[in-house]
């Protein structure tokens, strides 16, 4: 306690000396300038950037997983650490609504302390042989570029750099409303369809909706503009310049 006291008091008091603050979203700003008791308008939001030339060829490797080459029903995706913040649980439940409507299949990246009750979930709801958990990907755009839906199921996200890269490669996207980026990403639903933090029978709908009406890949790629690595560059020379 004296640790974690002292740790919040030497923040609080670094951050007020501060000549500049920067946090990657509206939502961490609002979050630090409460932890720190300083005013929001002292701290600059610049985004964290998405190098989509990258992403887009490195996305060209095969995707390598029977389910891919042989497609036999829609492919949802999910990337990202397996533990309670991210939020499988919920997307699980989700899921298992959906393929009780429709086929489809749930292609998990990641890996993290959940992955044994997250896969005893899959088996309590009777999905388990439609949810491949595929564990880390050192690259995973090229499984994340041929998914027909990405959900991003997080309770709490300092940005959501996913997300972002899903929509670079002009997948449908369907994301929980959470603090917070994800509302920043998705511009208050422009990009794709937002549902409560976990409320898996919306989130089943959302994803539902998705994939009978995916948007244009073309205009999903818009969203990524404002997270160029050119824009991002050219705001950090601006608020470092002296």
């Amino acid at each position: 306690l004296w640790q974690k006291t002292t740790h919040s008091l030497s923040m609080r008091y670094l951050y007020r000396a501060a000549e500049g603050i920067i946090t990657p979203s509206r939502g961490s700003a609002r979050d630090l300038a409460g932890f720190a008791r300083i005013p929001e308008q002292r701290i600059t939001v610049i985004p964290n950037p998405v190098d989509v030339r990258s992403i887009r060829s490195l996305a060209k490797e095969p995707a390598d997983h029977t389910w891919f080459r042989n497609r036999e029903a829609p492919i949802v995706v999910g990337l990202g650490e397996l533990t309670s913040r991210k939020g499988f649980d919920t997307l699980i439940q989700a899921f298992a609504i959906l393929r009780g409507r429709k086929p489809a299949r749930l292609f998990l990246m990641g890996k993290g302390s959940g992955h044994d009750s997250l896969k005893k979930l899959c088996a309590d709801l009777g999905i388990r042989e439609d949810v491949e958990f595929a564990g880390f990907k050192e690259n995973p755009f090229p499984f994340l570029a041929r998914a027909d839906l990405f959900v991003q199921p997080s309770r709490y996200e300092g940005f959501g750099m996913a997300l972002l890269e899903a929509l670079a490669l002009g997948v449908p996207v369907v994301a929980t409303d959470c603090p917070s980026g994800p509302r920043e990403i998705l511009q208050d639903g422009k990009y794709g369809a937002q549902v409560p933090i976990e409320d898996f029978a919306a989130m089943a709908a959302a994803m539902e909706k998705a994939l009978d009406s995916p948007p244009d890949a073309g205009h999903l790629a818009e969203a990524v503009a404002p997270y160029s690595l050119e824009t991002v560059t050219t705001r950090y020379i601006e608020v470092l310049k002296p």
